[in-house]
């Protein structure tokens, strides 16, 4: 049995979330925990004391390690410069993700990183990965986050906002500043409108970081007087501790896949995630939780472009993420809440996750029609399929003719500054079989165990 165990996330809040059913599961074996997590988070503690203490990333120094004796130590994040100081002490299980074999030294416990199912598996099934193999006994109960935010308070200006309005009731769009996340502040606004007008007892609020604050006085610029007082742009006006209560007390939350997603799915609080890039993958990065709807629209973009990178500016993403569309969204949250099973869940983020490129027109209208998103390669030639390589991330192949994989895989290579591409393949001989394919994508793609 372990006694005290080390976990170190100490990089972004929404990560840290995503630690916290792993957690669970080593404190639900007796453990004493000590987590390492980024400056500012500590102030989360209240909401999961039954983590015993957690340090920041300067106390984790050697004389401290060894005075507290852990038995084991589990990285949770890639880049973590505190493994080598486990190592160093002689933390005696020591588990993390091994790139090469120089990191067989450093963890003697832990998994090898694989791209495809590193891309596609829930990080919080991943995380829950790096802990059973401290030999711990697998959870049977399910997600849970056990995240209690109701000894947390209100930030002053949302108080203040609901004794002058008597506003009580919340909508909140969670702004990004990165340009590659965020949906356009027009469409936004338009969004607002939408809600403000019909539902006359919701407010809206506008959160983020300081640096958000541009784009929440755009969106209040665009919103009429006589419904702009029942708006309140709280950026940078928030900690952590206030963010998680406020978001408490909403009825929905829409946002990108950032740390405020991942407190909404740990409150259980219904929201919409939205993905607007081509290299943030449902699967791996959308919330897990009953109550979260994930909305991915992909860019048709040549470009490979990263959250923090876009070589483009969004231009040309921004404009298919359409105002009408995230309000009937919204709608469908409000009125009637998602309730996922999990198996639904893991299927829904699949969906929102695959670009597949079928060479058979049937398939993929079977595909179409399951809400998949493929893409007949029909005309097969050499320029319509170029064309298609270009403008999709296509990351499954669906074959009735297998022999044309290997003609595909070069033309990718030609059209793409890729330095791998490939993709699974499921070939079918026979006419395509839904329930078939989705058996053998979950087992593929690293979902088999996330029920």
């Amino acid at each position: 049995m372990l006694r005290k165990v080390l976990l170190s996330r100490p990089d972004h809040l929404g990560d840290l979330i995503l630690t916290l059913p792993a957690l669970w599961q080593l404190k639900s074996g007796g453990a004493h925990l000590t987590l390492v997590a980024a400056p500012g988070l500590e102030h989360l503690h209240p909401a999961m004391t039954w983590v015993d203490e957690i340090w920041s990333p300067k106390d984790m120094t050697v004389e401290r390690l060894r005075q507290a004796a852990f038995d084991a130590a589990v990285f949770f994040w890639e880049e973590d410069p505190h493994a080598r100081l486990a190592l160093e002490v002689g933390i005696p299980l020591r588990s993390g993700w091994k790139r090469s074999p120089k990191d067989l030294r450093l963890f003697n416990r832990g998994l090898w990183r694989s791209h495809r199912v590193s891309s596609f598996r829930p990080q919080v099934f991943q995380n829950l990965d790096l802990v059973n193999k401290l030999s711990m006994t697998p959870a049977s109960a399910g997600i849970h986050y056990h995240f209690n935010p109701s000894t947390f308070k209100l930030p002053e200006s949302v108080s203040q906002f609901q004794n002058h309005s008597g506003q009580t009731e919340w909508i909140l769009l969670a702004l990004e500043a990165q340009s590659a996340l965020a949906v356009s502040f027009s469409t936004l606004a338009t969004l607002a409108r939408h809600l403000l007008l019909t539902y006359p007892r919701a407010a809206v609020g506008l959160m983020g970081t300081s640096k958000a604050s541009h784009t929440a006085q755009k969106i209040l610029a665009e919103i009429p007087e006589p419904l702009k007082i029942r708006v309140l742009d709280a950026t940078g006006q928030t900690s952590v501790s206030e963010l998680a209560a406020w978001i408490a007390h909403a009825r929905l939350l829409l946002g990108p896949s950032t740390g405020t997603a991942h407190l909404a799915a740990a409150c259980g609080i219904p929201q919409i995630c939205v993905l607007v890039t081509q290299n943030i993958n449902p699967c791996r990065w959308a919330p897990w939780d009953v109550h979260a709807l994930a909305y991915k629209e992909t860019p048709h973009c040549a470009m490979a472009c990263t959250p923090w990178n876009c070589a483009l500016a969004v231009s040309t993403c921004q404009p298919h993420i359409s105002a009408e569309k995230l309000f009937a969204l919204c709608q469908q949250q409000l009125d009637k809440p998602t309730y996922w099973t999990a198996t639904q869940l893991r299927s829904h983020l699949l969906k929102a996750s695959l670009e597949i490129l079928c060479d058979d027109p049937q398939a993929t209208r079977h595909l179409q029609d399951a809400g998949y998103q493929a893409h007949s390669l029909c005309p097969f030639n050499m320029k319509f399929a170029e064309q298609i390589l270009v403008s999709h991330k296509i990351n499954v192949l669906v074959l009735k003719q297998p022999w044309r994989h290997p003609w595909i895989y070069p033309l990718k290579m030609k059209t793409s500054n890729l330095t791998a591409w490939n993709p699974p393949v499921y070939v079918h001989l026979a006419d395509l079989e839904i329930p078939a394919f989705e058996t053998w994508a979950y087992e593929r793609l690293g979902l088999g165990g996330c029920v």
